[in-house]
């Protein structure tokens, strides 16, 4: 399960900072987007229209390189640290239980 997923660190430093050179400044790019090429396990994605820290586009994009079985949840008006006010529990653990996790009552 991914909240709020960004693509790289790379890329959020520049969406955040696009003047700024990071790819030069940047020992560690964090790239999201070629590590979730290997997870073969059930992929719940989780984001926020309204989240100004990592922007939903990110999420989609995470979404379109997972393998399946895959799913996403785009919260309309979810800012970036809210997600959960919006009643997530009843779609995380239906996810849950759809993929098999004996531990979710």
């Amino acid at each position: 399960m991914l909240e709020a997923p960004f693509t790289s660190a790379l890329d959020l430093a520049h969406a955040a900072y696009p003047w700024v050179p990071v790819s030069l400044l940047m020992r560690d790019p964090f790239l999201s987007r070629e590590g979730i090429l290997h997870v073969e396990e059930p992929l719940l994605i989780i984001h926020g229209t309204a989240d100004k820290v990592v922007p939903v586009a990110m999420g989609r994009e995470m979404f379109a390189l997972g393998h399946e079985p895959k799913k996403i949840a785009i919260i309309e008006g979810a800012a970036h640290s809210d997600l959960w006010d919006h009643g997530l529990w009843p779609l995380v653990l239906g996810f849950l239980r759809t993929e098999g996790v004996s531990a979710v009552p």
